[in-house]
């Protein structure tokens, strides 16, 4: 009978979990950002949907023979010439879903930024990224600006669990330097080292009062 696999212990983090999870000043910031510009965007879609109605969309091809060949995603044909002006008229209506789509995500990642959970706003992010790109290829630098804050995010997470810091410096000081300790702030402090020859006399270990039992002592007849 086959033994089973044993498992492969994790790595230990050199920050507490809590940290990893949560964000710092600096990533909020960007959270918050990142709302702002959302919300900017919900307010151009909508004057886009009120105002102006409609987008027409061209393009132009030589002719082939005299006549057009069909042309995708374009309805309208039109021969000027040895030229085909073809053009293709997008209703703007249809841009209330994308409206409430960046309305839910915009409150849903406030929420998460002002409680710092670094694993919602990462997913609203590539949400997001999804959501933008399937829309329109309009949407698609938008949806970049969204994925590029979720790769950071979880770079700096992964840096935080590794190595206790975020900063790059910093980083590669401790790789320099193994030796130097790091705390749950992402500060790096150096070990001061021990050695024999110290100056200052080591203190012997005091007995427990509460455990160690009192001596008796005999009295002498």
């Amino acid at each position: 009978m086959a033994e089973p696999r044993a498992r492969r212990s994790r790595a230990a983090s050199a920050v507490p979990r809590e940290v990893v999870l949560g964000i710092d000043a600096t990533e909020q910031k960007v959270a918050y950002w990142l709302v702002g510009f959302g919300a900017v965007l919900s307010l151009i879609l909508a004057y886009l949907a009120v105002f102006v109605g409609h987008v027409t969309v061209t393009a132009e091809k030589k002719a082939v023979n005299g006549t057009c060949p069909p042309l995708a995603n374009y309805d309208k044909v039109k021969l000027v010439g040895d030229t085909c002006h073809y053009s293709q008229v997008t209703s703007l209506g249809g841009l209330a879903i994308d409206i409430a789509i960046l309305a839910v995500a915009m409150a849903a990642m406030y929420y998460f930024a002002r409680r710092k959970r670094r694993s919602g706003i990462i997913f609203i992010c590539f949400g997001l990224f999804l959501a933008l790109s399937g829309f329109l290829p309009a949407y698609f630098i938008p949806g970049l600006i969204y994925l590029g804050a979720a790769v950071w995010l979880m770079l700096r997470a992964w840096r935080l669990q590794k190595y206790g810091v975020v900063s790059a410096r910093e980083i590669a000081q401790i790789k320099r330097d193994p030796s130097s300790a790091k705390k749950s702030d992402g500060k790096s402090v150096p070990m001061k080292p021990v050695t024999e020859n110290s100056d200052s006399p080591r203190r012997a270990a005091e007995p427990s009062k509460r455990y160690t039992p009192k001596k008796t002592t005999k009295k002498r007849r």
